[in-house]
């Protein structure tokens, strides 16, 4: 609850600077657009109010329609205020220098700036939708290693988040983009759900369509435990994946070689339990949702780890900082006994915006000491 008390402060801080800062001054000259952007932001902060003391705090999976359409308004908010925490910055930087220019082109220009900044937010806002509906790209990533010959490709999902937002159409487009790259193997790495588990059949149809060479493997994500994670787990066990949990499954890559796909729990991980159950020497594929599962997952060994979870911030200004809340931000990190990849997410959360990040499906590329004969 303090938490909850400690973020409605906050947004409606921000409220109050939005309209102090930004709408305020375009009220003599632009009257209608500070009478609109007023009611735009005062229903927004109503929606955060309501998204954190009514839905978030909601006992029961199914949601009504209304409901869902409050959700993705609220989402939507959060995204604009997002924008306009971030020309707030913006005004304040103007400010300095009006303040060490006083007679400058920006102090007479006043009005203008503040008519720029505020119609900046919507224009922003439309930018970052348009791409988050674009869907995924792909992003190769090129790594060798001596414990196997060959060459083996691994796609990675992360953080698809099926629920209100993404639906079948999105994930039908994961799917068509993945099969495409001709994988020996798929991993899922968490948060790929969001929502009922008994309420996204058709989006589970689509995924039961990825087609690898070597199987699907899944592990659990914190968005599958907020919803129903046992039920989301028996959902994809369902459709074929190989879902871990606190596991190792071994794969013959021929020739007396195999790669071992280790998968934590991200809540409840068991290393020694999982990392017991590998085979020594051969290649090791860790598969964990939170990148921060490293430091424990290290003295283990691994000689690649997969996750997601951060969505690489997914819009700015907080694509920009992520690097300060995780080690591990987004990208491909070489450290010196193994490798990290943190996908910043194959979908979305929460508002339906992309800005600065690229939804991803990554192609992995691991070339092995030699060729096949």
């Amino acid at each position: 609850m303090i938490f909850v008390v400690l973020v409605l402060s906050v947004f409606s801080g921000l409220t109050f600077a939005i309209e102090r800062f930004l709408l305020n001054p375009l009220q003599p000259d632009y009257p209608f657009v500070y009478v609109l952007g007023l009611a735009v932001f005062l229903i927004a902060v109503a929606l955060v109010f309501w998204l954190f003391l009514v839905y978030f705090r909601s006992t029961t999976l199914t949601s009504t329609r209304l409901e869902r359409v409050l959700q993705q308004g609220a989402y939507s908010a959060l995204g604009l205020q997002s924008f306009a925490f971030l020309l707030l910055l913006v005004r304040g930087l103007l400010a300095i220098w009006i303040y060490f220019d006083p007679n400058g082109w920006g102090a007479s220009h006043q009005t203008e700036l503040a008519l720029a900044s505020v119609c900046a937010i919507p224009i922003l806002f439309i930018w970052g939708r348009v791409q988050a509906a674009a869907g995924p790209q792909v992003v190769p990533v090129r790594l060798t290693t001596e414990k196997f010959p060959g060459s083996l490709k691994v796609v990675h999902l992360s953080d698809i988040h099926i629920g209100n937002s993404i639906g079948k159409k999105y994930v039908e487009q994961i799917v068509n983009l993945a099969n495409q790259l001709q994988p020996d193997l798929i991993v899922l790495t968490g948060d790929i759900a969001d929502g009922d588990p008994d309420g996204h059949d058709e989006e589970l149809e689509a995924l039961a369509r990825l087609k690898s060479h070597k199987g699907v493997f899944y592990v659990t994500g914190n968005h599958e435990f907020y919803w129903n994670e046992a039920g989301w787990r028996a959902k994809f066990a369902r459709i074929g994946f190989q879902v871990l949990e606190n596991e190792s499954q071994s794969i013959d890559l021929g020739g007396g070689s195999c790669i071992e796909v280790l998968g934590v729990s991200v809540l409840k991980p068991d290393y020694a339990k999982t990392f017991g159950q590998a085979r020594a020497g051969d290649y090791r594929l860790l598969l964990a949702h939170h990148p921060g599962h490293e430091k424990k997952a290290r003295p283990f060994g691994f000689d690649l780890q997969l996750s997601g979870h951060t969505h690489g911030g997914q819009f700015i200004p907080w694509s920009w900082v992520i690097g300060l809340v995780h080690r591990y931000g987004a990208g491909t990190y070489h450290l010196p006994d193994g490798v990290i990849h943190v996908n910043v997410g194959t979908g979305y959360w929460g508002p339906p915006i992309r800005l600065g990040t690229r939804s991803e499906i990554t192609e992995i590329v691991i070339q092995g000491r030699h060729p096949v004969n």
